[in-house]
């Protein structure tokens, strides 16, 4: 029955005063979060104030005038300055390095229209970014004394700083170059020998034509001493996927143009688009190149031992001060935001539920989702090992599964790549399968887009550079992603790939894995975990750096070789797969995939726009 009957004066006040409570402290929570999410745009939108260069300080108007080659100690500049100064506005956990930096830079040239505007920094900027290194306590070097310290352990200046430039420009000429000698610091620009006073025409139509600086701007900025010039190959091609004998005509003839016009010895080299192999480097070596830089990002030291694998940290033009900083400082992973842990779980969890289907079947964009299962007719099982390779296990590891006629995928780590680059090599040989498993092993959900990517094609660079292989497959450390994550790792070609069976989730919880009796008992329970899950199309997760897993496989490849199954790649068992696209189309639908033509039958084609005349002058045909 209906109560007609107003409320006493009493409940009255009550109620108004919760309905006030109540959406008081929801306004003030809205109010809260709308305020914050405006000063967070307005922080990320402020213009960096960017100081004016000032005339030259000092010991750095001329060449010469600062030190570059003696051992740390003995007054160099900016050694007693101290790192920390100055720099309490950057975030805490910044990891610090001794390594020296090669800055790489493109362009430097005012704001313009017409695209590739990535690669272009302003002058403003620059000089600002300049400013900051001698402001910091960095000392400017030649990349001469980088590569001595990476080839014969030279001692460098603390903080040591040598800047480059790709493709050799006309702005770097008009804007670079007198910053440069203002702020005191050593620059090598690497030419492409080919279009000296042309145009980039590697990059059109996708990017307006850019003015390549002439010869006689080069020999200025070369006989200042504030520059040293470098080869970038003739005609800017991917040496990767030229011939052997187009790769020795590209890296000898611009060394032989270099010396004829500048009258000076190109001893360093950067690949052009950072494509590299391991015919690229033998030859690079034998065409009398000392060193040469890369576009894998990282302080300088040479990967894999070899100082033709130099990384560099790229500048691009968008960094304001604090992001160049960062770089700087942090240049694998750069950037991170700050995202809360239940926020980055959660969106996990979406992630997965919006792949309802993880088989890889089915049709439109769930053929390229996160693969766990192959449903295949045949009993093959996909083995994969994470983390490696690492001495002693990976190769005990490969003895053992060759033993058995078993192959597997391994997810490499670019760091323990390139500290066993042999290690590497021998996975490939022996017709194993790599993949990507990031460059530092970070939880990518944590990084910003800049750093997902730079830890993906770090990895990627290295391994092609090393093996020749370019890496198809994925798998993020941890098995930590999200949507944004699943998004960038697809765009950059990849598959990637998880597992319906992880040996790790059998281990037993309180073992001792320093007594050999209980890494045995692990051994044997991972072996029995898997065993009673396994199902033709399962991938196995285990990893290649532990004993446990050793112990295991020698339980586990014979009981599944008397049960009939082939242990074989993932790549292999795709192809196996019911409804799925073959590896050949995996490799054809991948944008980064280009196959290795190493050949030297036929002569290399030269280029149309450059003839060598009789008496080793080049000239442009129009």
């Amino acid at each position: 029955m209906r109560n007609d009957h107003p409320p006493a004066p009493g409940s009255r006040l009550q109620m108004g005063l919760k309905l006030f409570l109540q959406t008081g402290f929801l306004f003030s929570v809205m109010m809260l979060a709308f305020f914050a999410l405006i000063s967070w745009r307005q922080i990320q939108a402020a213009p960096v104030a960017y100081p004016e260069p000032h005339e030259e300080a000092e010991g750095h108007g001329a060449p010469g005038a600062v030190p570059v080659a003696g051992p740390a100690g003995l007054g160099w500049p900016g050694e007693s300055s101290g790192r920390g100064q100055g720099r309490s506005s950057l975030p805490e956990g910044i990891a610090d390095s001794s390594s020296p930096v090669i800055l790489m830079y493109h362009r430097v040239a005012p704001a313009s229209h017409g695209g590739g505007d990535g690669l272009r920094v302003t002058p403003e900027r620059f000089a600002a970014q300049l400013q900051y290194l001698r402001d910091h306590g960095y000392t400017p070097v030649r990349l001469s004394d980088v590569v001595a310290y990476v080839r014969h352990q030279i001692s460098l200046p603390p903080q040591a700083v040598t800047i480059t430039f790709d493709d050799g420009y006309e702005d770097v000429y008009r804007y670079a170059f007198p910053l440069l000698k203002r702020y005191g610091f050593y620059a090598t620009i690497f030419v492409v020998t080919g279009d000296v006073g042309e145009q980039n025409y590697w990059d059109q139509p996708a990017y307006a034509p850019r003015v390549l600086a002439t010869w006689d701007e080069l020999k200025q900025m070369a006989s200042s001493g504030w520059v040293e010039i470098g080869s970038h190959t003739v005609t800017h091609p991917h040496l990767d996927a030229c011939t052997s004998a187009r790769i020795q005509w590209e890296l000898s003839l611009s060394r032989q143009l270099i010396w004829q016009h500048l009258g000076k010895t190109a001893r360093y080299l950067s690949y052009p688009y950072g494509a590299v192999s391991p015919l690229v480097l033998r030859l690079a070596r034998r065409a009398g190149y000392e060193a040469a830089v890369t576009t894998i990002q990282g302080r300088a030291q040479a990967l894999a031992g070899d100082p033709l694998l130099l990384p560099r940290i790229r500048v691009l033009g968008s960094y304001n001060l604090n992001q160049f900083a960062l770089a700087l400082d942090y240049p694998v992973t750069l950037t991170k935001p700050v995202v809360p842990t239940l926020r980055l779980r959660l969106a996990q969890r979406l992630a997965e539920l919006s792949w309802p289907d993880l088989t890889g079947l089915g049709s439109g964009s769930a053929a390229d989702a996160p693969l766990r299962y192959v449903p295949v007719q045949q009993k093959a099982v996909a083995l994969t090992f994470d983390d490696g390779p690492r001495p002693p296990y990976t190769r005990e590891l490969l003895d053992l599964l060759s033993l058995y006629g078993a192959h597997g995928t391994f997810f490499v780590v670019g760091e323990m790549a390139a500290q066993y680059p042999d290690l590497l090599r021998e996975i490939a040989s022996r017709g194993h399968e790599l993949a990507n498993h990031t460059y530092s092993h970070p939880n990518l959900m944590e990084l910003s887009d800049a750093g997902v990517g730079v830890e993906l094609s770090n990895t990627r660079e290295l391994v092609r550079a090393l093996t020749g292989v370019d890496l198809r497959l994925f798998r993020p450390p941890g098995g930590d992603w999200d949507g944004r994550v699943f998004r960038l790792v697809t765009r950059a070609g990849y598959r990637t790939v998880l597992w319906d069976i992880n040996a790790a989730d059998a281990q037993p919880q309180l073992l001792d894995l320093h007594a050999p009796a209980q890494m045995e008992q692990a051994g044997s329970a991972i072996a029995a975990h898997i065993l009673a899950r396994i199902r033709p199309g399962s991938i196995l997760l285990m990893h290649d750096a532990t004993p446990e897993t050793l112990d295991a496989l020698r339980i586990l490849l014979p009981a599944l070789r008397r049960q009939g199954y082939q242990m074989v790649t993932v790549t292999q068992l795709l192809d196996m797969g019911l409804g799925m696209r073959s590896a050949a189309g995996l490799r054809a639908s991948s944008p980064s995939w280009r196959p290795l033509r190493t050949g030297t039958a036929s002569p290399p084609m030269m280029p149309a726009k450059v003839k060598v005349q009789a008496h080793g002058q080049a000239r442009h045909e129009r």
